[in-house]
């Protein structure tokens, strides 16, 4: 990737391009560079610069201007590890404290209450934390899901397509084990991993 844009900001010869990576053709792929920055299409352009359909490019276009692009480079990038700390055994303070800890750097996520981002990847499951249900490693987009739902206290919950079960779990500690929350899935294999989850959580 950084030969290839060497090569198409002129700073690199193709013909030392092609010592470095001899599988590529180098002279066919600036040919299509030129010919996509010659491209005056903006849907075609984005398409074709983010590798996404040109269908969902006209799409974005359409309702987000100039900020498409952007959003579409937010979605390419690998999300961050985040975890979602059980109100059921802590709280986002006191698993942070626990993970500081073990030396586990985090931060508070941006804007789930019980989200905590981890600075780096680290092998989690052997945590005391992990065993004893404090937290689930969920990214922080599935949270706000829970969040913006209207959970009864003492009601009940149908999650109809449950999976593994992370939202599951999120809704029963919004609701303090209170009530009755139904998980459902077509997968018995991700249904199987659900209890395990909820009798750690």
């Amino acid at each position: 990737l950084h030969i290839g844009s060497l090569v198409f900001s002129g700073l690199l010869p193709v013909a030392k391009a092609g010592e470095h990576c001899p599988a590529v053709d180098w002279p066919a792929a600036l040919r299509r560079d030129a010919e996509r920055q010659a491209d005056h299409d903006p849907a075609r352009a984005l398409a074709q610069a983010t590798s996404i359909p040109p269908f969902l490019a006209t799409r974005l276009l359409e309702e987000y201007g100039e900020e498409a692009a952007r959003l579409v480079r937010g979605w390419q990038q690998r999300a961050p590890w985040c975890l979602r700390a059980n109100t059921l055994h802590t709280t986002r303070d006191g698993l942070q404290a626990a993970l500081a800890e073990r030396g586990l750097r985090t931060s508070p996520g941006a804007f789930g209450p019980d989200a905590l981002t981890l600075a780096a990847e680290v092998e989690l499951h052997r945590l005391p934390e992990f065993e004893n249900g404090w937290f689930e490693l969920q990214d922080e987009a599935s949270q706000l899901i829970v969040e913006l739902l209207a959970v009864p206290a003492r009601g009940l919950v149908i999650d109809w397509c449950a999976g593994a079960g992370g939202k599951t779990l999120a809704i029963g500690a919004r609701m303090q084990n209170r009530g009755r929350l139904l998980a459902l899935d077509r997968n018995n294999r991700r249904l199987s991993e659900l209890k395990k989850r909820a009798a750690r959580a």
